[in-house]
């Protein structure tokens, strides 16, 4: 089911879940260190906030859950590759499914939508339909997925209709409403 934000796939799981009988337990996503250190600029090593996510996750030890659905975009923006795995591997033999990222990270399934292929016809729209020549991009945190997929999308999109890109047609936020860019 398509969403908008967070809330809107964390109200579709609990629906259905609650149609086959099955209990949730949400717990909201922290940030961890990898956050603070893109947004503030802050040296991770020195302000570790990780203890915030180890807190409210090691829950998941004491209640024996069957499954865990991990959304990406709310506990790891601004985690990498190797970062993630890092912090799904915590979890261990539980089975997973990471909701809003893609690759391939041992005992879990991913579930992310075409970023691209929608950035690319968002753009192509804009070109196309409204006659837009000068277009910038406002994307998310420069090592996230989605953000990754649409600037590429938006590339594409504009090197195929002949239309400059370069850096200078890119900013970078953080997905949240206090974005002021």
């Amino acid at each position: 089911f398509p969403t908008r934000r967070s809330s809107d796939l964390l109200s579709g799981i609990v629906s259905r879940a609650k149609e086959l009988d099955v209990q949730i337990i949400a717990f909201l996503g922290l940030h961890t260190s990898d956050f603070y250190q893109v947004v503030f600029r802050r040296n991770a090593a020195q302000e570790n906030y990780d203890y915030q996510c180890n807190v409210v996750y090691s829950y998941t030890a004491l209640c024996h859950l069957d499954a865990l659905i991990v959304s990406s975009g709310t506990i790891g923006l601004f985690l990498d590759g190797k970062s993630m795995e890092e912090f799904l591997s915590y979890y261990g033999e539980i089975p997973m499914v990471l909701v809003e990222e893609s690759g391939r990270f041992s005992n879990c399934s991913t579930i992310i939508c075409d970023n691209y292929q929608g950035e690319y016809e968002l753009t192509r729209h804009l070109i196309e339909v409204h006659g837009c020549r000068n277009l910038v991009t406002l994307a998310g945190p420069e090592i996230n997925t989605d953000a990754v997929q649409r600037v590429r999308g938006f590339a594409d999109a504009l090197r195929d209709y002949g239309l400059p890109f370069d850096e200078s047609r890119i900013e970078h936020g953080d997905y949240s409403e206090a974005v002021d860019q």
